[in-house]
């Protein structure tokens, strides 16, 4: 079914609704894209947070060890002192 060619040259009316599927499909699939996009970024992101709390645990560890030698050093040296 056809508009007449008195109005312009247009497309069947079914080509229409098919351009108008096609481009709800591409934008779908454009923003599915995106957001796969985005998950990985936040995956990266977790990733590099876990990371940067376990060397945070780490060193609160080493600070705490530290500390320990410190006092221990500290209370050898006094031992000297006069």
């Amino acid at each position: 079914m056809c508009i007449s060619k008195s109005q312009g040259e247009h497309r069947p009316r079914s080509f229409q609704v098919d351009l108008t599927g096609n481009e709800i499909l591409t934008s779908i699939e454009g923003q599915t894209a995106g957001i796969e996009e985005i998950n990985a970024r936040a995956a990266h992101i977790t990733g590099v947070t876990e990371k940067n709390a376990s060397g945070a645990a780490d060193s609160l560890m080493a600070a705490k060890e530290l500390e320990a030698q410190v006092a221990k050093l500290s209370t050898m040296v006094n031992r000297f002192s006069f």
